[in-house]
């Protein structure tokens, strides 16, 4: 395996800032490396400021630990994820490409509910209202609505005055009104339970809320992008769009802290709504996907996009204490790569630092004995730190929650040891002990569900984390 392949692991997300600073004339966005070029349809950021992803292999929370560090975890594998919403509790609503979408309980437990037996659509969008009742649009179904107490209530072509059953965007405003994207126009849905279609578009692709209305994008009688602003929910206007976005097919759309509307197409346009003046990022500007699907706008007003198949775009705006002019920021979860995939790389270059992978080793229950079946791994890793002898490691212990946390602490430190010996023992003349610092952070740093014992076991564990490259 060569070095490149370590990349398209979904545990390393890498990529690197060549300009940390960025100044409003020269945004960049950044590909955030060694993601899965797999569509992402669906960024929403919650109330902590994580991003929750819907993609092709799941759902995924993206986590900011640090200014260097983006840590993602995977919530939900066993299907491909269409959309995400959040509710006023910070629960999560999941569709899928099947006849199902999840609900999450207690914002903890996802709940599969089938909306029918019959197959040959998908949930396209959903979205929570200020009751926290759910709407879910499909493609092929129509509208869904699903209460909090259990009602449930299908809206189609056949039983509602929905224009289409086939369904773009679902989006609920804070007047309780809904507002329904369809491939033919337009739909209002108010509290009242009153249709309307006020707006006259061929078809509605993606819908945003504004401090003060809502924005509406879609396709005119004139087959041309538009967007349009129900201003203080009272009048409609349309925004000016660059000659650009025309004939692209607008995806999504979000506004920013600074009162710039950001519109994910071909091409990603920042138009500023207090002077109309817009700006283009393309490939010169470092977005060099050729479709963008969704994109979101965190608490630091960092734009986050989602791409067709070419993973995750950033624009970094955050701002912190100590800027560097070089920053590399890793996003780890350790849930696939192993030593052998750095065994297989021909050369080991700067990128692997802080890169981290964990040992499958196991030791005599209570005690820093390592069992003899746990060998061979870390012979692997005298391996691995033989064939580069630049290279500087962390041997982390971790240990599950049971008993008391200052000694789990002392008996992870007491393993990383452990490991560190084996180490200096098996190649004394290359391993120095400058080569393996240790640390011990007892339960302090679970991986798993820690009220189970089977997950629990998860947690006690050996990490190892490349520092250094001399």
């Amino acid at each position: 395996m060569h070095t490149k392949s370590i990349f398209t692991s979904l545990s390393i997300l890498l990529l690197t800032l060549v300009q940390f600073a960025l100044s409003a004339q020269n945004e960049t966005f950044i590909k955030v490396k060694g993601f899965p070029d797999k569509p992402v349809h669906q960024i929403v950021v919650d109330a902590q400021n994580d991003k929750w992803l819907a993609t092709e292999i799941g759902l995924l929370k993206m986590q900011v630990t640090s200014p260097s560090t983006y840590q993602s975890e995977s919530h939900w594998r066993e299907s491909a994820i269409s959309a995400v919403a959040i509710d006023g509790k910070q629960s999560k609503c999941l569709g899928t490409y099947d006849n199902y979408f999840l609900d999450q309980v207690n914002n903890k437990e996802f709940i599969k509910h089938s909306l029918t037996d019959e197959k040959g659509f998908f949930v396209s969008c959903l979205t929570s209202d200020p009751e926290n009742n759910r709407w879910i649009g499909t493609m092929g179904k129509g509208l869904w609505f699903v209460s909090t107490e259990g009602e449930v209530k299908q809206y189609q072509m056949n039983n509602s005055a929905l224009i289409s059953n086939d369904i773009n965007a679902v989006l609920a405003d804070s007047n309780q009104g809904l507002w329904v994207g369809t491939t033919r126009g337009l739909n209002k849905i108010t509290k009242g339970k009153k249709w309307s279609s006020p707006l006259n578009l061929t078809q509605v692709t993606a819908l945003a809320i504004m401090p003060n209305g809502i924005l509406v994008a879609g396709t005119g009688e004139e087959a041309n992008s538009e967007i349009w602003y129900y201003e203080n929910y009272k009048h409609w206007k349309m925004l000016p769009l660059p000659p650009a976005l025309e004939n692209m097919r607008i995806a999504d759309m979000e506004l920013d802290q600074n009162n710039v509307l950001w519109i994910a197409s071909d091409i990603i346009v920042a138009l500023n709504m207090n002077d109309n003046s817009s700006q283009i990022y393309s490939s010169q500007n470092g977005f060099d996907s050729s479709y963008a699907i969704c994109l979101a706008v965190d608490k630091k007003n960092n734009v986050w996009v989602g791409t067709e198949g070419k993973g995750i775009y950033l624009l970094l705006r955050e701002k912190f204490e100590t800027v560097q002019q070089t920053e590399t920021i890793v996003a780890a979860n350790m849930a696939t790569l192993t030593i052998d995939d750095f065994l297989a790389s021909e050369n080991a270059d700067r990128s692997w630092i802080n890169m981290a992978f964990q040992l499958q080793i196991q030791f005599e229950r209570g005690k820093s004995n390592i069992l003899p079946e746990a060998l061979p791994e870390i012979d692997k890793l005298a391996e691995l730190m033989a064939k580069f002898p630049n290279l500087r490691i962390e041997v982390a212990g971790h240990t599950d929650n049971v008993g008391d946390a200052d000694k789990n602490i002392y008996l992870s430190r007491l393993r990383a040891e452990a490991v560190k010996s084996y180490l200096l023992d098996k190649k004394p003349a290359i391993i120095t002990t400058n080569r393996v610092q240790t640390v011990g952070y007892g339960g302090s740093k679970p991986v798993a569900d820690n009220s189970k014992e089977d997950s629990r076991a998860l947690n006690r564990r050996v990490e190892i984390r490349f520092v250094k490259l001399d």
